[in-house]
């Protein structure tokens, strides 16, 4: 029988489903969706109005071939309700579902068509109903997102464009979007623009052409050259000068996606990137991606940023870069001063261990104004790959599966395998307030790494998860003393819990030297006053009592 406390864990997955989202057209079915989402929400929609006679007296009428006392709701109460229903088809991404309501009946038609604010957003659909939606919302503002894939729908973005001065939101994706740009149209004021969302995603260069050459003033006549409630900018494929008056003072978020293939080019050098951002005092959200066109040495790119300042980003929160080089992420990092900064997320390919190893890391400001932003930390690496993510909760599950964002991650993508990996995964780390870290996840596929000058650091940590084939790596470090002067401390202090998935592996020859090194781990814990908890999670029990 083993000593300490070692336990089994049997886990199994869960089902997952989800479900279907609407179809883009009425069926009878629907409309017995429609007749019970109408009365709940007509509940909903009266319950939340003060008590009043005028609605003791709605009466009950047909509706389909049920009775219903959502047929002859007022008129204000019917819009209301049109209005969740549009929501709950957009959740579903069924952006025309919700139209059926104009199918019921005379009444409900009529309603609908006069309410202006029911077609104020041009959402996808067919083409057929752009014009349409626009002429219905009559006077108010505009959300447009349009799908710009073919000639026909650039001749029917025409007449929805031609209404640029009501225009809120703009969303243009599509193969064919340069051809929209061009529409005389746009070169109109948009005064009331505050989203501007452009993708060229699905371009491909006209045939017999070797590269295409979309110029990169092609926004220049844009909207009159004026942009002064511009608050949200996404490019996407879509060239751009630094000059641009698109980069507006006003802008809170900003987006840029370059690319450099076969049938486009749109990049802009770091430097001229680092210009724009002088001239975005408020912005709180950076998206870089592919963007930079620079020299491929730290050096001439260092030479090219000499005479530029270091730009000062107070409202900067939110920071994601992903670029071949790391010396690019060095030099942009270098570049900016973010004090508020609470979020960052870095991606480059990397060569060599130098690249990961000191500032390629900026350290966050939450990381000393807040205790709880980096409880967790995760380490993910397969061959070719390095991801670590931290913040308050896991990015990952015990599966290994990507569960959501957290506020910290750098990634970094190898052409080849690295030499020195487990060192390299050490020197990022160590870039990393590992003092705050309670919960860390250890999932690494090739060499085994010598977790010491990581876990010396880690005196919060009370769990530590990781595949049994590394209990090798894991049991020795947590043997180990702290002798910095004025210390004597197992590391790790507040362990309680190792936790090793063992996704049905069997140790089979190492079985006796695992129980072995775990009852001498076991058992220096507690001579230092710690209990310490071994979990084998997953199928089998070989080694069992």
């Amino acid at each position: 029988m083993l000593g300490g406390a070692l336990r089994y864990k049997s886990c199994a997955g869960p089902a997952i489903c989800s479900p279907a989202p609407w179809s883009a057209f009425p069926n009878s079915s629907e409309y017995e969706r429609l007749e019970i989402l109408m009365t709940r929400h007509s509940r909903g929609a009266l319950s939340h109005q003060h008590s009043s006679s005028k609605f003791s007296g709605v009466t009950t009428t047909t509706f389909g071939n049920s009775a219903s006392p959502a047929a002859c709701l007022p008129g204000d109460i019917l819009i209301y309700i049109f209005n969740l229903l549009r929501g709950e088809a957009w959740h579903l991404e069924a952006w025309m579902a919700w139209i059926l309501v104009t199918h019921v009946c005379r009444r409900w038609r009529f309603i609908a068509i006069e309410s202006a604010g029911l077609w104020d957003s041009v959402i996808f659909g067919s083409r057929r109903s752009w014009k349409p939606f626009v002429d219905r919302s009559q006077q108010a503002p505009l959300q447009v997102t349009l799908g710009i894939f073919r000639s026909a729908d650039v001749q029917a973005a025409r007449p929805v464009l031609q209404n640029l001065h009501r225009i809120k939101s703009l969303n243009l994706q599509g193969a064919q979007i340069f051809e929209v740009l061009r529409l005389p149209c746009l070169s109109s004021q948009a005064p009331l623009l505050e989203v501007l969302e452009l993708s060229s995603q699905g371009y491909k260069r006209p045939h017999g052409k070797k590269h295409t050459k979309i110029e990169d003033g092609i926004l220049s006549s844009l909207f009159a050259g004026s942009l002064s409630h511009l608050s949200r900018l996404e490019l996407q494929k879509i060239p751009i000068r630094a000059d641009s008056q698109l980069f507006s003072k006003s802008l809170t978020f900003l987006a840029l996606k370059g690319c450099n293939d076969e049938n486009l080019k749109v990049q802009m050098p770091l430097a001229g990137l680092i210009q724009v951002l002088h001239r975005l005092p408020v912005l709180e959200h950076l998206f870089l991606e592919e963007i930079f066109a620079d020299p491929i040495s730290s050096g001439m790119i260092e030479k090219s940023l000499v005479n530029i300042p270091v730009v000062h980003l107070a409202s900067l929160d939110n920071i994601c870069s992903f670029t071949e080089y790391p010396f690019v992420q060095k030099a942009l990092m270098s570049r900016l001063s973010a004090p508020k900064l609470t979020m960052l997320g870095l991606g480059s390919g990397v060569k060599s261990r130098e690249e990961l190893a000191h500032s390629f890391v900026p350290p966050l400001a939450s990381w000393t104004d807040d205790p709880n932003s980096f409880l967790t930390m995760d380490i993910l690496e397969y061959p070719k790959y390095l991801a670590i993510y931290g913040g308050p909760t896991h990015a990952l599950d015990e599966a290994m599966d990507f569960q959501k964002s957290g506020p910290f991650s750098v990634a970094s993508n190898f052409e080849e395998p690295l030499p020195h990996l487990p060192q390299a995964v050490i020197d990022l780390c160590l870039q990393m307030p590992l003092h705050l870290v309670r919960s860390l996840q250890l999932f690494y596929a090739t060499s085994p790494i010598d977790w010491a000058p990581v876990f010396v650091r880690m005196d919060s940590v009370e769990e530590i998860v990781t595949v049994i084939t590394r209990w090798r790596d894991i049991f020795p470090v947590l043997m180990l003393q702290n002798t910095n002067p004025g210390i004597k401390r197992p590391f790790c202090p507040k362990l309680k819990k190792l936790k090793f998935l063992v996704f049905g592996e069997k140790l089979d020859s190492e079985s006796e030297a695992f129980c072995e090194a775990f009852s001498s781990l076991v058992a220096a814990r507690k001579e230092n006053g710690i209990d310490l908890e071994v979990i084998l999670d997953g199928e089998g029990s070989e080694h069992g009592e």
